[in-house]
């Protein structure tokens, strides 16, 4: 689907549409707004007002938005983003999840950031019946079951609590054509609970890599259907995106979306072949002991598949500590009350058995609460910092 051939479906498209179900406004619930008539309509919630005011500017063909990035591995910062490049977004996205002219789309992220600001320009593109819920741990729980909706883009906290604690709202995921979640990586627990789901078979569910200064993703990694390996790990590109390595091994991304401009990332990958690479983990989060290059995000993953056997539901992460001999020693970081002695050891043993070596955590450490970023993903620097206080 090109540019051009876009602009000439839009002839076709019924007028974009923003259903916001659950709004009381005087004394009427459920409010459905034409995108012509935004001008026109006042809401009650300042959160579905701020909703109406971006789509009034992206309807007035505004060239350039200002976003921020999530503050999850720095400072938050704004970039500017141009019409083009979210547009050309749309494009590559719709082509990659086969999403037609007038569907129905589930807006449930959080609208303040890219993530929930490009739903709403890809139902505009598209001409799409937007339905608005502001962004809560179950986006489902307010819908009967015979609600359907073609896509939806989710953060992992939101498809887990609808699985474990509505799944009679199962049969609403299970007519979609696609689902996309972000925003932080899919635990091992979830990804379980997707693949063991049989209503969720038919549909095709991806995580999502990408970022603000790409508009989002730019790469998906199928989690569920026949074809997918227990074990994959790789993310296959968009439509016309090139990938690269620089002289770290940071991925390095080039596409429409961009501009052409090449966007040079700190994450660490293995390119598998022009389309296709893994991701290692972050280059900032890279501990060396010993002499050996430790990826804390691989020791997480193994943590977290022993976690979920034991069913034990705790947050954690990997962080080091400065050691006199080996430079670094990996330490893991748990939020809550400490584990016996005992389990302490025998969990220790697990991993020195398990993993390569140097990679099993020295040391314990825990802390009654985690700090959060403001898109509420571990701020893993400043709870860090507070053991090392």
């Amino acid at each position: 689907m090109s540019n051009s051939s876009l602009k000439t479906a839009a002839i076709a498209l019924s007028e974009p549409t923003l259903f916001f179900p659950f709004e009381i406004c005087k004394g009427k619930a459920g409010k459905k707004v034409l995108i012509s008539e935004l001008a026109q309509t006042v809401l009650c919630s300042s959160y579905n007002q701020f909703v109406i005011n971006f789509c009034m500017e992206w309807q007035s063909n505004k060239n350039g938005f200002v976003v921020h990035t999530s503050g999850s591995t720095g400072i938050p910062k704004p970039i500017r983003l141009t019409r083009e490049q979210m547009k050309n977004s749309v494009e590559a996205t719709a082509e990659a999840l086969n999403l037609t002219q007038n569907e129905r789309f589930l807006i449930c992220l959080n609208a303040e950031y890219i993530a929930g600001k490009m739903m709403l320009v890809r139902g505009m593109e598209l001409g799409a019946e937007m339905i608005i819920i502001p962004p809560k741990r179950n986006p489902l729980e307010d819908f009967d079951k015979k609600m359907w909706f073609d896509f939806a883009a989710f953060v992992p906290m939101q498809l887990q609590t609808i699985l474990d604690e509505t799944p009679e709202k199962i049969v609403i995921l299970s007519q979609m054509k696609a689902i996309i979640i972000g925003g932080a990586p899919v635990s091992y627990s979830l990804l379980k609970k997707i693949r063991s789901t049989k209503a969720l078979n038919r549909v095709a569910i991806y995580s999502t890599y990408g970022m603000s200064e790409t508009v989002t993703h730019i790469a998906l990694k199928r989690l569920n259907g026949k074809d997918v390996e227990e074990s994959a790990d790789t993310y296959r590109t968009l439509p016309n995106v090139k990938i690269k390595t620089d002289e770290r091994g940071c991925l390095v991304i080039t596409a429409p979306h961009t501009l052409g401009k090449e966007i040079v990332t700190n994450d660490l990958v293995s390119i598998k072949n022009e389309k296709e690479f893994e991701w290692l983990g972050r280059a900032d989060f890279v501990i060396n002991t010993g002499g050996v290059k430790v990826f804390p995000e691989k020791i997480e993953v193994f943590i977290e598949k022993y976690f979920y056997e034991l069913d034990i539901q705790k947050r954690f992460f990997i962080s080091s500590l400065a050691d006199e001999i080996l430079g670094e020693q990996v330490i893991l970081i748990i939020e809550g009350l400490p584990f016996s002695k005992k389990f302490e050891n025998d969990f220790l043993q697990h991993l020195k058995k398990n993993l390569p070596s140097y990679h099993a955590p020295k040391q314990f450490f825990y802390l009654s609460e985690f700090l959060l970023t403001k898109t509420d993903k571990i701020d893993r620097k400043k709870s860090s910092d507070l053991i090392l206080k």
